[in-house]
This record gives structure tokens, C-alpha cells and sequence, in this order.
């Protein structure tokens, strides 16, 4: 029998981490973190709960998640897109500033169509976030 922080809920696969990170429910995540709950763990769509926070720009969550430790920042969805790509798709400067700023993220990652951070917020208008990319000194404006 499954505990609660690791039970399978919905057509989709998502474990209540998945569907608390989706929510943005921080004090839920805080707690099934602590039951040991899979913070890595994949749904159908191959993505984990810091996708899912990330895709609804809850901050509070993906600062639970990304500082709780043992966390895969760099896993890919069936895409090819990490949580980077998709918070800088969204134009989520803060969350893209606490990843990058984080040290474990690779603010070069390509998806599988090799767009990269910097693409995106580029194809999206975000010129802040473009700003915060070139400044970091961590990515090549030279690559394609």
C-alpha cells in the first residue's frame, strides 16, 4: 500500500505533490515534503511538481522545492524543456532569477527544438528578463 505522499491521483498521473505545486499550495508542499514525498517524481506528461509550479508562477512553491535540496532541477519533460525554459517562457523573472541564481540550473539548456532561456524571452518580449540572461554572464549570445 502507497502512503499518502506518494499515491498516483487523477488521469493524469499527478501525485499530491504534483497537484499541491500545481495549486500553489506551499504549506501543503512543506508538509509532504517532510512525509517524504517523491519531489522528482514524473506524471504522465513527464513533468515533475516544480514544472507545475513553475507553469502557474507560484514562487513561494518552486523556493520550497528548489531549497528543500534533493530536487532534479535539470529533468526534462518529453519535450526536452526543463523548468527553466518554460518559467522563461512565461516571463517569470523572479522565478527565473532564483533558478539561475540558485547555481544548479544550466542557463544555456536547449528544449529538443534547441531553443534556450534566452530564445524564448527573446521570441516573448520580455526585455527585463533578457536584460537579467545577458547580464548573468552565464550564456553564450552567440550560440543558435
Amino acid at each position: 500500500m502507497k502512503s499518502i505522499a506518494g499515491e498516483e491521483e487523477g488521469s493524469g498521473g499527478q501525485t499530491p505533490m504534483h497537484l499541491a505545486a500545481m495549486n500553489g499550495h506551499a504549506t501543503v508542499v512543506k508538509d509532504l515534503i517532510e512525509l517524504g514525498a517523491d519531489r522528482n517524481a514524473k506524471d504522465r506528461h513527464g513533468m515533475t511538481p516544480l514544472d507545475w509550479a513553475a507553469e502557474g508562477g507560484h514562487a513561494a512553491v518552486l523556493a520550497i522545492l528548489v531549497l528543500s535540496g534533493r530536487f532534479e532541477l535539470e529533468s526534462k519533460d518529453k519535450d526536452g524543456r526543463t523548468t527553466l525554459l518554460d518559467v522563461a517562457q512565461a516571463g517569470y523573472l523572479g522565478v527565473v532569477r532564483l533558478l539561475v541564481e540558485s547555481g544548479r540550473v544550466k542557463p544555456d539548456s536547449r528544449s529538443n527544438k534547441r531553443l534556450t532561456p534566452l530564445s524564448y524571452a527573446v521570441q516573448t518580449g520580455q526585455s527585463a528578463l533578457v536584460g537579467f540572461l545577458t547580464d548573468s554572464g552565464k550564456i553564450d549570445l552567440n550560440s543558435g
